[in-house]
């Protein structure tokens, strides 16, 4: 782990090289360098280097993808949960839409990333009491199959779905998605896919008659590593079909903090286009929770 003395003794032993040096090569060390580094120590090793060799930015992001890429390999030869990596948050919210209130919000993200398989799980729970009476329920759980093909950017994915949001309207709707997907970019810095394909749709109403639906799925994910400390995501979903719409909008800012713990500051919009009679059609939610990251080496 490059703490303290350790990484002091890293950068200074960089940092002495000939200037000669500096311009020539990258390093033999470096591919260590970046094979022992956390995840988020990385990118700090990774901007020292280019620092360093101007002229080798380009070797440098090479060993970066070189190094992931016999990472995630190694992950699929692992066992069932090996090669785990994910995150809890916790923190407050404030609603606007069918609801105008403050609450406590909790969410969760498992991910397990091989070279051909991503399985990932999401988690999310909104609760508010009043009085000592929980007046606002809101869950949701998502888990998504990825299948990338080798030498290519073209994925095929798939995925679950279940929700519950009485203050929208309904008290269960179960989803179900297949299509196919594209890798636009995958940098050290930025990364963007889009994908899109058939949705299926079981929504119970509370207050009207349950509806299936079956149509359009298509989301796009966009994350920028705006520096060593601060992220920039978003996540766009539309389920288009016969009947209501739903269109989804999550932005957020994260900070790193401390060792694994990080800051997080998010808007969620979520409007659906033929609400339950009496429901507004747009809500939105602000957040900001502390997170805990955890992954492997």
């Amino acid at each position: 782990m490059f703490r303290g003395a350790h990484w002091s003794c890293i950068a200074l032993g960089l940092v002495s090289l000939p200037g000669g040096a500096r311009a020539a090569e990258v390093p033999p060390n470096a591919a260590d360098m970046l094979r022992e580094a956390y995840p988020k120590e990385r990118q700090t090793v990774v901007n020292v280097l280019k620092r360093l060799y101007p002229e080798s930015t380009d070797a440098i992001d090479k060993l970066v993808r070189e190094i992931d890429l016999q990472k995630k390999t190694r992950v699929e030869q692992l066992g069932l949960i090996g090669g785990l990596r994910g995150e809890v948050a916790i923190g407050g919210f404030y609603s606007t839409g069918n609801t105008k209130e403050w609450g406590v919000s909790g969410t969760g993200a498992i991910r397990r990333e091989g070279k051909r398989w991503v399985n990932s799980v999401d988690l999310l729970a909104d609760v508010k009491n009043e009085d000592g009476d929980k007046v606002t329920d809101r869950l949701a759980a998502t888990y998504r199959l990825r299948r990338n093909f080798t030498a290519s950017n073209w994925f095929a994915a798939g995925g679950l779905s279940y929700e519950r949001d009485s203050f929208a309207g309904f008290s269960q709707r179960l989803g179900q998605f297949a299509g196919a997907g594209y890798q636009i970019t995958n940098g050290v810095r930025v990364k963007w896919d889009v994908m899109a394909g058939l949705g299926l749709r079981q929504t119970r109403f509370i207050d009207a008659p349950s509806e299936n639906q079956v149509g359009l799925y298509a989301r796009t994910t966009f994350a920028w590593q705006v520096s060593d400390t601060l992220k920039f995501a978003e996540d766009l979903s539309v389920a288009n079909g016969k009947g209501n719409d739903t269109y989804r909008s999550t932005s957020s800012l994260t900070t790193d903090i401390y060792g694994g713990f990080a800051l997080r500051l998010s808007f969620i919009g979520e409007k659906e286009t033929q609400p339950p009679p009496g429901r507004e059609k747009l809500d939105t939610y602000s957040r900001a929770s502390v997170v805990y990251v955890f992954q492997p080496h």
